[in-house]
C-alpha cells in the first residue's frame, strides 16, 4: 500500500498551520495491530483515528470502496475529495492543496 506512506510525506512537506493529515481507520482489528502495521510502514507523521463502526463515513454519505482522500475545512465541510489512490505529492494534487489553503 503506497497510500500511507505518501500521505506521511505529504504531513511533512505541507507547512501550514491550516493543512493535517489524517487516517482513519474502520477496521474492528486490536489497536496494536494497526500501530504495528504503521511502524512496518515508517509511517511517522501520521495520527490514527479509529472509527470501527463507521459512523464518519455515514456522516459524509460514503458508503463505497476504500480509500478515500478528503479535502475537509475547519467547519469539517469537505470542499473536494477523491475515490481510490490520490497522488497528493503530483503538482496536480499540490495544486488542489494550495488551492484550498489560499482560498
Amino acid at each position: 500500500m503506497h497510500e500511507l506512506p505518501a500521505l506521511d510525506q505529504l504531513e511533512s512537506y505541507v507547512d501550514n498551520a491550516n493543512f493535517k493529515v489524517l487516517t482513519v481507520n474502520l477496521d474492528n482489528a486490536k489497536p496494536f495491530i494497526i500501530e504495528e502495521y504503521l511502524k512496518r510502514l515508517g509511517i511517522q507523521s501520521l495520527p490514527l483515528l479509529r472509527n470501527p463502526l463507521g459512523y464518519s463515513f455515514d456522516a459524509y454519505g460514503i458508503h463505497e470502496g476504500l480509500p478515500w482522500s478528503f479535502l475537509i475545512d475547519q467547519r469539517a465541510d469537505i470542499q473536494g475529495y477523491m475515490m481510490g489512490a490520490a497522488e497528493w505529492m503530483a503538482p496536480e494534487g499540490q495544486s488542489l492543496i494550495y488551492y484550498y489553503l489560499n482560498k
